[in-house]
């Protein structure tokens, strides 16, 4: 079978842009893969030889243009004397800036990142020894697990400027989740703890799927939220306060002036309630706990964020 590519109204062979020395094995079988195309279909990423490893490698076709990556080409492996290869799979952002990579060298794994667009490697050095990538978000944000030997032990984390993150601490601390509420997607009492294997991230990152399993996909999971996990929660102290557009008495949030709609977050940057707002409706009943909560008020578009404490 030959593959193609649709690029405006002409099919391009891709045996006439990926080179003839990473398209054919010894038995004159076809040697490559590609894995991910990006939404935009300018960027494809693939692999030369990709059920063998350490020989498998990866590239890209940008724009018809192919560039191998070249592991030689990461500053700060001078510490892995021997064995430096990327191990197994790559991810593409969805916006195809970024490929997740995981370098293999000396028995460690580490996640790196390869931005398409200035032909740059960053090798995670933050995250734990025995990770390795396994998805990227359009931001560049790297998702990697580990240890990579191990899937009993395996944990997912995520990195928030250059902060190795658990995912499930994050879950936990900003989303309310309780540990429980992680070991029952597990539905095996050997693995509870963590959720373990993440497969992909929506552009948005606000879906993520993954399995709890030892990554052989038998307790498959998707996690939906209202908002990515690298996003910072608002500050409280940051909050412009505008009194003339939004307060809270007896019971109600008030609205003053010409507004579409509302939306309230808690201090952990939850989405915890959506609200119309339709003409001369400006008192808005509310069933939230006693706390601190923030109010984007929209008219077409943003126009004010106030804070509201409800007691």
């Amino acid at each position: 079978m030959q593959g193609v590519a649709w690029v405006n109204g002409v099919l391009n062979k891709l045996t006439d842009i990926v080179p003839r020395e990473y398209q054919y094995d010894e038995d004159k079988k076809m040697a490559f893969q590609i894995t991910n195309i990006s939404e935009d279909g300018r960027v494809m990423l693939g692999a030369y030889d990709p059920f063998a490893w350490p020989i498998r490698k990866p590239f890209i076709i940008k724009d018809s243009i192919f560039t191998l990556l070249d592991i030689s080409a990461i500053n700060g492996l001078e510490e892995y004397e021997t064995n430096k290869d990327f191990f197994k799979e790559e991810k593409l952002s969805h916006n195809g800036n970024f490929v997740a990579l995981s370098f293999f060298g000396h028995n460690i794994h580490r996640p790196v990142i390869y931005n398409t667009t200035d032909s740059s490697f960053t090798l995670i050095k933050e995250a734990p020894e025995e990770t390795g990538a396994k998805a990227i978000d359009d931001l560049g944000n790297v998702y990697y697990a580990g240890p990579m030997t191990s899937g009993v032990d395996r944990k997912s984390f995520v990195s928030i400027n250059g902060v190795a993150t658990q995912i499930d601490n994050i879950l936990i601390d900003k989303f309310g989740l309780t540990q429980e509420h992680i070991n029952v997607t597990c539905q095996d009492p050997d693995l509870t703890g963590s959720i373990r294997f993440i497969y992909d991230v929506s552009a948005d990152g606000k879906t993520i799927i993954g399995s709890a399993g030892y990554g052989t996909g038998e307790y498959n999971w998707v996690l939906k939220l209202q908002c990515p996990l690298t996003d910072t929660p608002i500050a409280v102290e940051n909050v412009t306060y505008n009194s003339n557009i939004a307060y809270y008495a007896n019971g109600h949030i008030n609205i003053v002036g010409s507004v579409d709609h509302i939306e309230i977050y808690n201090t952990n940057g939850q989405l915890v309630n959506k609200q119309d707002v339709t003409s001369g409706n400006n008192v808005i009943p509310t069933n939230l706990r006693q706390g601190v909560y923030i109010v984007k008020i929209y008219n077409n578009k943003l126009i004010s964020t106030n804070k509201i404490i409800i007691k």
